[in-house]
């Protein structure tokens, strides 16, 4: 097990370090060198359960906790942690996967991808919709968020959700998960300083697992 832990923090560091230079030399802004490495490392988050042990991925998710803390007091990775707002999303976000982890793995496999899946898309969509369609601005805890931003991460989440359900060959009941895309979107719209990398994997998972053992 020691051998595919070691990969992938290899394969995570690399693409970190990549993301550095690739800033550098395309003029990235942080916001978008941070968007590509969020959605690069969470779809790398997606294979973890079929080559690792919970333990292997609690192992991977308390290094990361180390590195990003101390990477961003060295000014180190700063494709990440040079963001304008404040944040501590990518600090958190190991500790939601490990929770999300502690509930459903090994033996739920799908609710933990699908709960993954929703931070890196779901809330990709809300932050970029948002920053363009900034109609009927709010604000929670003196950060701003948007209605346009809220109905991106509800679209993508609605995708997202009958996705997965027909991968699984689960019968579509589209009042269920309208109700369950709503719900996401609003701990998504609550949620301020990158706290919802916390709770939104375990928090979908959750609601991902209810849903599909209703229709199953």
């Amino acid at each position: 097990m020691i051998i595919p832990i070691i990969i992938y923090m290899i394969l995570l560091l690399t693409l970190f370090f990549m993301m550095d230079y690739v800033k550098e030399w395309f003029s990235l802004e942080s916001e978008d060198s941070r968007k590509i490495v969020h959605v690069s490392s969470l779809l790398t988050v997606c294979t973890w359960p079929f080559f690792l042990e919970n333990y292997g991925i609690y192992i991977i998710c308390i290094l990361f906790i180390l590195i990003n803390m101390y990477t961003k007091k060295a000014g180190m990775f700063k494709a990440v942690h040079t963001v304008k707002r404040a944040t501590i999303g990518a600090e958190i976000l190991p500790v939601g996967i490990m929770i999300s982890t502690f509930f459903f793995l090994p033996e739920n496999k799908t609710s933990f991808i699908y709960g993954i899946l929703i931070v890196c898309f779901s809330d990709l969509m809300a932050e970029l919709v948002g920053k363009k369609l900034s109609f009927y601005e709010y604000k929670i805890f003196g950060q701003k968020k948007s209605l346009g931003g809220s109905i991106a991460f509800f679209i993508s989440t609605l995708i997202i959700t009958i996705g997965m359900l027909v991968f699984l060959e689960i019968d579509i009941i589209i009042s269920r998960v309208i109700l369950m895309s709503i719900m996401l979107c609003l701990v998504e719209a609550v949620h301020t300083f990158g706290l919802d990398n916390f709770t939104l994997p375990v928090v979908s998972s959750l609601v991902f697992n209810y849903l599909q053992n209703m229709q199953m």
